[in-house]
């Protein structure tokens, strides 16, 4: 037969890319005398139609296509687990026949979107008014909700975030308009809008002579600073009437850049600077009144407080001065600021609540400031965790119990060390400043109560923040780890790992599947 003179890749305006589901990364390959489109990760959207025509070509690249091709027609024929409904294929790969309940756009979109059931009389206690009492075993209907809400935030700025090396805009947000910021993640009908981009400047950079010799994955910025997280505000009149305020919000992402990296191990504690010296809270040593002396990981305070030569706002500078004008701005009426983070975006998050609520006490505003954070490393010493506690910073800690990164760092000298060995010995006074503690509360989740997961896989994977999300998702309580009706969409943990069971046939790395058939599509293209 003739071979095509375009691929196309047709597009389903409501279903975005990054919120794509592994059953619709499919393309239309047609004849057209039109120029060859290709959709990449850039793209809002992909659609499920795919016809295959037969192709006799002996180009190198046949053989590429032609497994990228069985690749999503696998994932296609998938029957899912359980609840999951069959979804049959036609000789075109349409699909012609959807079993159940299945709503295409909200599988996509995220199967178990904000609820709509008011919060009024009810968030305070959602976001650690008593600590959670009574609100974690069996977890609270609300508060499970709450949670899965601030880590899709969270999961936006990975996906939002443009990693590929060759791209002009590398290490920069790949939607350009804040305004439309949810909407391009597929978060549209979440009630809240981005007001500020945050970027941070690492003070570690990779040597030229390195730079050209790591792989691109790899690549370190050539730019002083990467887009790191937003804030935003709920601003949907409707949403903010459900939750009972207007609540602030602020997100961060983890490491993904080479100097980000390096950041984390600098894991020396360093004194805290954030706020400006104030008679009677702290003294020029850094130590309060009650004598605490507040120190976290040189690293994380280096990579919040930097700034660059280009811009002389730190990522600190850049969310007080947007939370001071949404603070203003939204005078007179009930406020919340939540802060959320996977990883070292976990750090940031308990820096960034710990100087907005100091700085909030300062000027006589009592508003509450709340942390969820995914898979968060120790941020500061036990001075560190007092001082939050005292300064009234709520903090929720979703961990997985299989994840080493919430063990770090302070593997030997933490929190529990410290307990068992020196607590109540005078000469464990000079070692408290030294030793690393969590701060809050504690969710603690477990990958082998899932069904859905594999039990033997790689370490890594226990902590994914999409992974995280299933497990919230899933868990009931102690006595019953995992929930029958959970809701959330399992595919979406394969989305960049291969964490799902083998026999649910969810291709490993779906996202980054898509965009490497995408390439593959266009370079293809180009060589007929």
């Amino acid at each position: 037969m003739k071979l095509p003179t375009s691929l196309k890749i047709s597009t389903f305006s409501s279903l975005p890319i990054s919120r794509a589901h592994p059953s619709h990364l499919t393309a239309a390959i047609n004849n057209s005398k039109s120029p060859p489109s290709v959709f990449a990760k850039h793209s809002n959207s992909i659609n499920c139609t795919l016809t295959t025509p037969s192709l006799q070509v002996t180009s190198p690249l046949h053989k590429i296509f032609q497994q990228a091709q069985t690749a999503f027609q696998s994932a296609l024929s998938t029957t899912f687990m359980d609840s999951s409904p069959r979804i049959a294929t036609s000789s075109h790969g349409v699909n012609s026949n959807i079993q159940g309940d299945y709503d295409l756009t909200k599988k996509l979109c995220r199967s178990d979107p904000s609820p709509k059931q008011s919060l009024v009389g009810k968030w305070r206690e959602c976001h650690g008014a008593n600590n959670w009492e009574g609100l974690l075993d069996p977890l609270d209907e609300n508060l499970r909700r709450e949670i899965v809400k601030y880590g899709e935030f969270a999961q936006a700025t990975y996906e939002a975030f443009n990693s590929d090396p060759n791209s002009t805009s590398y290490a920069d947000c790949l939607c350009n308009d804040p305004n439309s910021f949810f909407d391009t993640v597929g978060l549209k009908n979440s009630g809240y809008k981005v007001t500020k981009y945050i970027y941070a400047t690492p003070t570690t950079q990779i040597p030229e002579w390195l730079a050209k010799i790591v792989p691109p994955p790899l690549k370190p910025t050539k730019k002083s600073s990467n887009w790191i997280g937003f804030v935003g505000v709920s601003d949907d009149l409707e949403e903010t009437k459900r939750l009972g305020r207007r609540d602030i919000v602020i997100a961060w992402r983890g490491t993904i850049t080479p100097c980000e990296w390096a950041e984390n191990l600098k894991t020396d504690l360093k004194a805290l600077n954030l706020m400006p010296f104030q008679p009677g809270l702290y003294n020029s040593s850094g130590s309060n009144q009650r004598g605490l002396c507040p120190k976290v990981e040189n690293g994380f305070l280096s990579l919040y407080t930097n700034s660059s030569k280009s811009s002389s706002k730190s990522a600190s500078d850049q969310v007080m001065e947007e939370v001071q004008r949404l603070v203003e701005l939204y005078k007179g009426e009930e406020l919340s600021i939540t802060v959320t983070g996977h990883s070292l975006g976990a750090s940031l998050a308990l820096l960034s609540a710990y100087q907005i609520r100091e700085s909030l006490l300062a000027s006589n505003h009592n508003i509450p400031v709340t942390v969820f954070s995914f898979g968060g490393p120790r941020v500061g010493n036990l001075d560190f965790k007092e001082r939050m506690e005292e300064i009234g910073v709520k903090t929720l800690r979703i961990v997985n119990t299989h994840d080493l990164i919430p063990k770090m760092p302070g593997i030997f000298l933490n929190e529990w060390m410290h307990r068992k060995l020196f607590d109540g010995l005078e000469s464990a006074g000079g070692l408290k400043e030294r030793v690393y503690s969590h701060v809050g509360s504690e969710l603690r989740i477990n990958h082998l109560s899932s069904p859905y997961l594999k039990h033997n896989a790689d370490k890594s994977c226990c902590h994914n923040l999409e992974a995280h999300l299933h497990l919230v998702d899933g868990f009931q309580s102690s006595v019953v780890p995992f929930r029958s009706n959970a809701k959330r969409d399992h595919s979406l943990v394969n989305k960049t790992c291969n964490f799902l069971r083998d026999e649910l046939k969810v291709p490993a790395n779906w996202l980054l599947l898509s965009d490497h058939c995408s390439t593959t599509f266009s370079t293809y293209v180009n060589n007929i």
